[in-house]
């Protein structure tokens, strides 16, 4: 026998089941996408159902149970005076802070490179966290509208099982105006 503890003493009976009406929904119309071993890098994102173009595979529910993402900045050294394994890790995820240019370095006033990594750690990463780079991706980054707000996505069609990739420089911006003209044409 299972047996299930839920804590709901903070919230009244009629928000918890508009949480749960909002979760079905997701469920329904909004999980698209699992975790994968990757043959590009470990560990990837793919669609387990096909995914129309223009639709965010990422949107969380019930947004008022979702940590913000902020950021804390760490120097090259901080991150290296870690056990082993763990810069190497961070690096993984989180990227070096850059210049305007997209590609150059930021640096503190030692001139050690600077990353931006999650301030809740690293194990509240979602799953748009995992996605792998490629030279031709099939989803387009977008900067969050709010501070702390989740970055959405934008695809082209993807069919079950496709692995997800988007580019980590900024000279992919074409997907996007192209995603957008071909939703706009559909319609």
């Amino acid at each position: 026998m299972r047996c299930y503890h839920i804590f709901i003493t903070q919230f009244s009976t009629e928000s918890v089941l508009q949480d749960n009406q909002r979760l079905l929904k997701h469920l329904e119309s909004e999980a698209y996408v699992e975790l994968f071993a990757s043959p590009i890098a470990g560990v990837g994102v793919r669609a387990f159902r096909p995914i129309p173009a223009g639709v965010d595979p990422f949107p969380i529910c019930n947004m008022h149970m979702a940590a913000k993402e902020r950021f804390c900045v760490c120097s090259d050294a901080e991150l290296k005076a870690m056990p082993p394994g763990v810069f190497e890790k961070v690096k993984s995820f989180f990227a070096a802070l850059t210049e305007d240019d997209g590609w150059t370095p930021q640096r503190n006033r030692k001139g050690e490179i600077i990353y931006g990594v999650l301030s809740t750690g690293m194990n509240n990463l979602n799953l748009s966290w995992y996605l792998n780079h490629s030279d031709d991706p099939n989803i387009e980054f977008c900067d969050a509208e709010e501070d702390g707000g989740y970055n959405s996505f934008v695809t082209r069609h993807l069919m079950c099982k496709a692995a997800i990739s988007t580019g980590f420089q900024t000279g992919h911006a074409n997907l996007l105006s192209d995603t957008m003209a071909c939703i706009k044409a559909a319609n």
